[in-house]
């Protein structure tokens, strides 16, 4: 059974962020790339890269319009939805979805066009001393790791608005929404640190960020094969997801 009010809006923002991917592609193909980019558009490894950001564009942008434009399409100044939602959790969703868009696009922007160490300026602007340290990895490795853990945390948003578009309610949808709730404000906070300190991190917050990645991962595999008809996209999503985490942690491990 589908809930018609999670349908709302849906069509409109799969076509505004589809386009918004399509656009992002061939302005950056027209311009080869945004100037001083890392990578060549004309090689194949430059032109994999562009559609590879362009569909992460498409994803985030998605993330960010559909809660809005769905609340929007609503009587949205009514109590007895933001109640339904906050018994379900999924107004904690709403507002997860729109950090996470946001904070996406953002590193996304900010690995395609070398913006990580104009941000890194402008974080410590207030601390000379943070000035003078020395870089613990290079900004490549920084940019990545920012992009592959906000796309852990996008997949798994995206997997979430699926079930709630489905009806689907499980005990491992709220644990998995709430988890994200609370790891993805503290991610904000731990990715900013990781940019300022040049590559540092404490243990504690590496081991939190881990910790949560296989949390929200087993769980939402767990609801993708409890409750999905399709075996074949659960078990891609599965495989997927634990690639995703495994070289994350991996990534982490050499910090």
């Amino acid at each position: 059974m589908i809930d018609n009010s999670y349908s709302n809006g849906f069509d409109i923002s799969i076509q505004i962020s589809i386009g918004i991917g399509i656009i992002f592609f061939i302005i950056i193909f027209i311009k080869n790339f945004i100037p001083d980019c890392k990578y060549n558009a004309e090689s194949l490894g430059g032109f994999l890269i562009l559609l590879i950001f362009s569909v992460g564009v498409s994803i985030a942008s998605f993330l960010l319009i559909y809660p809005l434009c769905n609340l929007l399409f609503q009587n949205f100044l009514s109590l007895e939805i933001y109640k339904k939602e906050i018994s379900q959790g999924t107004l904690a969703l709403r507002f997860t979805s729109i950090l996470l868009g946001f904070n996406f696009l953002k590193s996304l922007y900010n690995f395609f066009a070398y913006k990580l160490l104009q941000n890194q300026k402008e974080l410590i602007a207030d601390y000379p001393d943070l000035q003078k340290i020395e870089p613990r990895i290079n900004e490549a490795y920084i940019d990545f790791i920012l992009v592959s853990q906000n796309l852990i945390y996008g997949t798994v948003t995206l997997l979430l608005w699926v079930f709630v578009f489905l009806s689907k309610s499980l005990l491992e949808l709220r644990v998995v929404t709430w988890g994200l709730f609370f790891i993805i404000d503290d991610w904000a906070i731990i990715s900013d640190n990781l940019i300022a300190l040049k590559g540092r991190i404490l243990k504690w917050h590496k081991f939190r960020i881990i910790f949560f990645n296989n949390l929200l991962s087993i769980f939402i595999t767990s609801a993708c094969f409890r409750q999905l008809d399709n075996l074949l996209f659960s078990i891609i999503i599965s495989v997927a997801l634990f690639f995703l985490v495994l070289l994350n942690a991996i990534l982490y491990f050499y910090l």
